[in-house]
């Protein structure tokens, strides 16, 4: 578990181009604290472990090799706001699955539901920004 933490700091760290020393004066640690982390040597307090998570826009899980799932910020959202985004989720996620198993009718129907037209969302699964997978039937109806 060590190991995998260590590593998850690091690639993040490079991949949001942060120094050792930017991490650690966000997260409230030295350098060669955060130092030891990516090497594995030294385990982060909860407290800590917990800012690095938010500095990241992560969960702690993830950063624990516990979960690979994305995070969005609802800070400052009323509740009502936070449930709708989760309905949204929720929808898109079920129309991702279903789109194998219905025809290109109800694709354009579930679609419109969910507040896009067919076209823009077959340009979104063009640009892979919901990687929906394109079935072959499809095209022989």
């Amino acid at each position: 578990m060590n190991f995998s933490l260590g590593k998850a700091i690091k690639e993040l760290r490079a991949a949001k181009d942060i120094t050792q020393a930017e991490l650690a004066e966000r997260v409230g640690v030295t350098m060669s604290a955060i130092s030891s982390y990516e090497v594995s040597g030294r385990l982060p307090s909860y407290d800590v472990l917990v800012k690095i998570a938010r500095v990241f826009n992560v969960t702690t899980d993830f950063l624990l090799g516990m979960g690979k799932k994305d995070v969005i910020d609802v800070t400052g959202l009323s509740i009502q706001q936070r449930e709708t985004i989760s309905r949204i989720v929720s929808e898109y996620k079920d129309f991702n699955g279903l789109r194998s198993s219905i025809n290109a009718e109800q694709k354009k129907s579930y679609a419109k539901w969910l507040g896009n037209d067919y076209e823009e969302l077959e340009q979104i699964k063009n640009d892979r920004f919901i990687g929906i997978e394109e079935d072959e039937d499809d095209d022989e109806e």
